[in-house]
């Protein structure tokens, strides 16, 4: 029996979700809300689902489609980390290249050239010098870690250093973030209530709930969020499933509140949302990606 995707890496999820693909197979499932009532081409979907550890079976709840929020900015990361390896681990290193290499070439007319050049090398009293360098240096490593004194005596006395062989380490791949901001303008109480209507489950789906009624010991994870650019013609980037990991609603944007006549509802939203990817991006990732230009996506709404 397999252990399913490890890391919630999964291959149906390569190069991001594919609009044309995967949307209106969810939404059959859901229920879909959209504000303002006359959205033009370009929108933004996002589209909740239970959070469930093999992404594929997730449920879907609901779809909100917004207008495309003011900022596109698609940010990656990776961590690198300049590390001291140290003579030993250099020469290490070398050597086990240089076996990996044998190993590959054995048999070959290259593996026989190398095995020949090798040999043609290897004079007595060069290798005495190096095996002797390398004695001299690793000592002094040594001695840097262990007894500090000593090596700054040496180092004060030949007037030489260890080479530090300093590397660069590759890390990780950081999770992609994303914040997405929108000044929402509700034309009439009806739009209005729309838009509240959405911020409620907004929400409603980025936090936690009570996994049994009758008692707080276990929490149910926030759903989770895929996230699409309809009318772009794929000629964006495209997310993978993503956490809402901030969520901030400013209803005084122009300095000071207002709010349609005789209701509390706000004339003036301003939305704030941070995402974060729940998989990282490799390069496989990128080797089908589309280019494309027009609007290749149709229009996307729904019931409010």
């Amino acid at each position: 029996m397999g252990l399913g995707p490890i890391g919630k890496y999964s291959p149906s999820q390569k190069g991001g979700l594919a609009p044309s693909k995967k949307i209106q197979k969810k939404l059959d499932k859901g229920g879909s809300f959209h504000f303002p009532k006359d959205l033009g081409v370009h929108q933004f979907m996002m589209i909740f689902h239970k959070y469930e550890y093999k992404a594929e079976a997730a449920s879907v709840a609901e779809s909100i489609v917004l207008p495309m929020p003011q900022s596109l900015t698609d940010t990656y990361g990776m961590e690198y980390g300049a590390e001291d390896v140290g003579t030993l681990v250099a020469v290490g290193a070398s050597a086990a290249a240089n076996i990996i290499d044998s190993f590959q070439k054995a048999g070959t007319d290259a593996g026989k050239e190398k095995e020949a050049t090798t040999k043609a090398n290897m004079k007595p009293d060069e290798i005495a010098k190096d095996m002797a360098s390398l004695g001299v240096a690793g000592v002094r490593t040594m001695a840097a870690k262990t007894m500090p004194q000593i090596e700054q005596a040496a180092a004060l006395a030949t007037g030489t250093i260890v080479n530090p062989h300093t590397a660069l380490l590759f890390s990780k791949v950081n999770l992609k973030e994303f914040e997405f901001a929108w000044k929402l303008y509700p034309q009439d109480i009806e739009e209005s209530n729309m838009l509240k209507n959405i911020l409620r489950i907004l929400k409603m789906r980025s936090h936690p709930t009570y996994m049994q009624k009758d008692n707080n010991y276990m929490m149910d994870y926030p759903h989770e969020v895929d996230l699409y650019y309809l009318g772009d013609g794929d000629s964006m980037h495209r997310f993978k499933r993503c956490a809402i990991t901030g969520l901030n609603m400013n209803y005084s944007p122009e300095g000071s509140p207002a709010f349609f006549a005789g209701t509390g509802n706000p004339v003036f939203t301003e939305l704030n949302i941070k995402f974060s990817e729940t998989r990282i991006w490799t390069g496989e990732d990128f080797e089908d990606e589309t280019v494309a230009s027009g609007n290749m996506e149709p229009a996307a709404g729904g019931n409010g």
